[in-house]
């Protein structure tokens, strides 16, 4: 059976509470909106908020599994919150460290050998 890093379950646990977050302001803003939305405004508001939320989830679901296309995402995602200047740059100094399990784990295997 394979190992589990516990930054992978961190990642996952992080990226699901961004989901449920992005989900939660999508449903506050159109609640607050919707009736001084455009009707394309109406389409558009709820496809701007739909993809990011599944995204995390997509993310969150690799990142339980291990998978590097998850983890390599996750840091171009933790990087494009640095400049969302300053809530998402504060997300991003506590969610990058938890992209790191693969270098980590060789760095200690060839260093113990």
């Amino acid at each position: 059976m394979v190992e589990v890093h516990p930054n992978q379950l961190k990642l996952y646990k992080f990226h699901l509470w961004l989901a449920g977050i992005v989900f939660l302001l999508a449903l506050l803003f159109m609640y607050w909106t919707w009736e001084d939305m455009t009707p394309s405004g109406r389409i558009g508001i709820p496809i701007t908020f739909t993809l990011p939320t599944f995204l995390h989830l997509v993310l969150a679901y690799g990142a339980k599994r291990g998978s590097e296309i998850s983890r390599k995402v996750s840091v171009g995602v933790g990087v494009l919150m640095l400049i969302t200047f300053p809530i998402g740059t504060l997300i991003a100094f506590s969610f990058l460290p938890l992209t790191k399990w693969k270098e980590a784990d060789d760095a200690l295997t060839s260093t113990g050998s």
